[in-house]
């Protein structure tokens, strides 16, 4: 399973960080990002990251709630 974000389309609420904080972190700016251990980067479907399995049914409980819908989970 495979994680990304869309930067641009966060609105800030931090439901992700508080799900799955092993994940995703947000900057100055509220804006979230995923970071697992030192990869940064899950902007694009292309830079996703592979998430592990023990943080998978929280990652997709993540995705479910954001209320942008810019967390994209590919299983």
């Amino acid at each position: 399973m495979r994680v990304w974000i869309e930067r641009d389309e966060c609105q800030g609420s931090e439901m992700c960080v508080e799900t799955v904080g092993e994940i995703f972190a947000t900057d100055e700016a509220y804006v979230s990002y995923v970071r697992l251990g030192d990869e940064t980067d899950g902007v694009s479907p292309d830079s996703a990251i592979e998430v592990p399995e023990n943080l998978r049914s929280r990652l997709r409980s993540a995705a479910a709630e954001c209320p942008a819908q810019c967390i994209h989970v590919r299983e």
